[in-house]
């Protein structure tokens, strides 16, 4: 028995080389994948991340064309027959400005009178209707260049088509002013 111990104790410790050899082997190709892993699993958090961004520049336009668009409504009406809020805060407008005997008049069509070829009507399709009225006043040079001016700054758009000033020696120095002006209001 004593010659086979040395030839036992070989045996087993090249066993435990080949296993140990074996076992770094195989934790040494572990390793590696999960080192790949790894660098798969960054490329996938880059890309997380960069999506992440998009996202959140997506939700900042979405915020900012949710604005734009309540601004265009607050420009625009929406379903109105006569834009009588309008009318009102033109009316104070005007007031404010020291016009007085002021009127409105509602118009089913435009004052001015355009060439068709030059001008055509609005496409069927348009969501917008134009409604026209006529505002009527009695106003200085002054007081008729201040609410034009203001009536530029209002949220709500209005076109003013035409001005007419008709000098009365009755009312000096006031002038009978008539004013034709359009706005827009969604139709759908």
């Amino acid at each position: 028995m004593k010659k086979f111990f040395p030839i036992i104790i070989a045996v087993f410790l090249s066993s435990m080389l080949v296993v140990s050899l074996g076992l770094c082997f195989w934790q040494f190709k572990v390793g590696r994948q999960l080192v790949q892993r790894l660098e798969q699993k960054n490329i996938e958090l880059k890309e997380a991340q960069k999506a992440s961004k998009k996202i959140g520049e997506l939700e900042k336009k979405g915020i900012e064309l949710k604005k734009k668009e309540a601004k265009i409504y607050r420009q625009i009406a929406q379903k109105e027959e006569q834009p009588l809020e309008l009318i009102k805060n033109i009316h104070k407008l005007a007031t404010r400005q020291g016009m007085r005997n002021i009127t409105f008049e509602f118009k089913k069509e435009s004052a001015v009178k355009v060439d068709q070829k030059d001008n055509p009507p609005p496409s069927a399709k348009s969501p917008f209707k134009t409604k026209f009225f006529q505002m009527k006043a009695q106003a200085t040079y002054p007081q008729l260049v201040s609410f034009i001016k203001e009536l530029y700054e209002l949220e709500r758009i209005v076109a003013i088509e035409q001005i007419e000033i008709v000098r009365d020696k009755n009312i000096v120095p006031y002038q009978q002013v008539t004013i034709d002006m359009q706005t827009y209001v969604f139709s759908e």
